[in-house]
């Protein structure tokens, strides 16, 4: 508040000086920057993030659920809600590297009524999303971002040795929308491997409920030229393409 007081103050002040004009951009300036902000806190609102610590189940991580979690064993995980609940049992060799199947409790968005579990699958590390009203269980990943309108939400799994990540967009209710990765792959001429020429980080919904993110060409990344994009996942006909399309310098050797 005190930020906005001081805002008004230097308008006013700012109009009697330079006149009605002035004011003008400057009061746009700050409903653009109010929106923009606003904006940023609803989605923050609407995110779990386990990608670090996650197998860290401490007080304040299992206090988050509303009708209790529990380890029931080691190896078994039980989540509470509202008309039961749901068992998570490790598949063994429990203690080897990228081996078995373990999961560890994330946390609760009481906005969307979510829980998220994380799920270490073999060298893939993914996640589950639990209905706290209905119980129902959702594909999902480390990382979960619902729109701001809570129709869809978006969800990061990462592969052990991987450079990229890989993306979903799901309904609701579970249903996959799309799936991709976190930047444009390319085959190499020569040794037909797959390498990004572009890559995106920062995904986050729109004021509209697209998806979008920053994309760089990875050429950028180590020249000064680190010019980013910002991209939208948008459905054309009947395929998804993230719009506008970047053109990237290919590896020719």
């Amino acid at each position: 508040m005190s930020q906005i007081l001081r805002f008004l103050s230097f308008s006013t002040h700012t109009y009697k000086r330079y006149g009605h004009v002035m004011k003008t951009s400057i009061v746009a300036i700050f409903i653009i920057f109010c929106l923009s902000n606003v904006t940023y806190a609803q989605s923050e609102k609407l995110t779990i993030d386990c990608r670090k610590d996650f197998r860290k189940e401490d007080v304040a991580v299992l206090s988050h659920a509303p009708l209790g979690i529990k380890r029931i064993k080691k190896h078994h995980l039980r989540v509470n809600w509202v008309g039961g609940s749901r068992d998570f049992i490790d598949k063994p060799p429990y203690d080897e590297p990228f081996q078995g199947i373990s999961y560890s409790y994330c946390g609760y968005n009481s906005t969307v009524g979510m829980h998220l579990i994380h799920k270490s699958m073999y060298s893939l590390f993914t996640g589950v999303l639990v209905d706290n009203t209905t119980g129902k269980i959702m594909p999902a990943g480390e990382y979960v971002s619902f729109s701001n309108d809570e129709k869809k939400y978006f969800a990061i799994a990462q592969e052990d040795g991987f450079d990229g990540e890989y993306w979903y967009v799901y309904a609701r209710n579970g249903s996959l929308i799309w799936k991709g990765l976190s930047g444009i792959s390319e085959k190499h001429p020569k040794y037909k491997y797959d390498y990004f020429v572009a890559e995106f980080h920062n995904p986050r919904w729109n004021s509209v409920g697209d998806l979008e993110a920053n994309c760089m060409c990875s050429t950028n990344k180590k020249t000064a030229n680190q010019r980013e994009t910002i991209v939208t996942l948008k459905r054309v006909e009947r395929k998804w393409v993230w719009l506008p399309m970047i053109s990237c310098p290919r590896i020719d050797h």
